[in-house]
């Protein structure tokens, strides 16, 4: 389990795992019937061939921190090309029939 900036709630759980096909869906279900609050479910469910380990064979908690942060930095130029985008939408006019979560100045962020 790792933390990642999280913009709206300042941080995020992450886990980190090796087990091919986990997913997030099933991770909660397996916690909720253990009596885990939502606050104790991971947002995001990463998988990976291999997790770092220190030289006595534990896991490295500090490479899994790393890699955590290091695939949000991958993630985020997109959304800060999207952000530079759109301001420059704001001025649109978009049809009457679309619904209230089409209009311009709606913010997805």
């Amino acid at each position: 389990m790792a933390t990642a900036p999280d913009p709206r709630k300042g941080e995020r759980l992450v886990l980190v795992t090796q087990k091919k096909g986990a997913t997030r869906s099933e991770f909660q279900a397996y916690a909720k019937s253990k009596g885990a609050s939502d606050l104790m479910i991971p947002a995001e469910v990463v998988v990976l061939d291999k997790l770092p380990v220190l030289g006595t064979g534990k896991i490295d908690m500090v490479g899994v921190a790393k890699l955590v942060k290091e695939r949000r930095r991958v993630r985020q130029p997109e959304r800060r090309v999207v952000r530079r985008w759109w301001p420059e939408t704001q001025d649109v006019q978009i049809a009457p029939s679309c619904p209230a979560l089409c209009r311009a100045s709606t913010s997805f962020f």
